[in-house]
């Protein structure tokens, strides 16, 4: 296993999600994800279908994935690297991880100071629907600003 307990209860707190991918020219695309589920070393993020358009293009034409979670006021990080992906829909209780997610990374944004307009517009879907990106994790790195940054991911990290 390559995720620990406290890495999945941090990369379901109030972080800031980060999706990305690329083209064949190895151009990148990302896009704010709307939360996570995540259980053992398989992860789920939801994305908003129409704002993803180019990563998921990405994605369907086998870019590996990479993905982000930084929580702003610490700015702890972990990225976490698959090319074990699938698209696919929501399941039950999805809908209240990301209502969840969005409460949480709001009051995050707001304690550094932003309003909490600008906080709920970044995580605003839209009308499209929102799918998940599931994969398992095969490669997970601490990405924290200072010496350690770029290491394999430890446990208790």
């Amino acid at each position: 296993m390559i995720l620990d307990e406290d890495t999945r209860r941090f990369m379901r707190g109030q972080v800031s999600v980060i999706v990305s991918a690329a083209d064949a020219r190895l151009n990148s695309s990302l896009v704010r994800a709307l939360g996570c589920r995540v259980e053992q070393d398989d992860v789920s993020v939801f994305l908003a279908a129409e704002q993803s358009a180019r990563v998921l293009d990405d994605l369907r034409s086998g870019s590996g994935v990479a993905v982000v979670f930084s929580q702003p006021s610490t700015h702890r990080t972990v990225q976490l690297k698959s090319r074990d992906l699938r698209l696919g829909r929501l399941q039950a209780g999805d809908e209240a991880i990301i209502a969840a997610y969005r409460r949480g990374f709001v009051a995050e944004l707001q304690g550094i100071g932003l309003p909490a307009a600008l906080a709920e517009t970044l995580l605003w879907p839209g009308e499209a629907p929102i799918v998940t990106l599931d994969f398992r994790v095969t490669e997970a790195f601490l990405q924290t600003p200072g010496p350690n940054a770029g290491q394999p991911l430890q446990a208790g990290a």
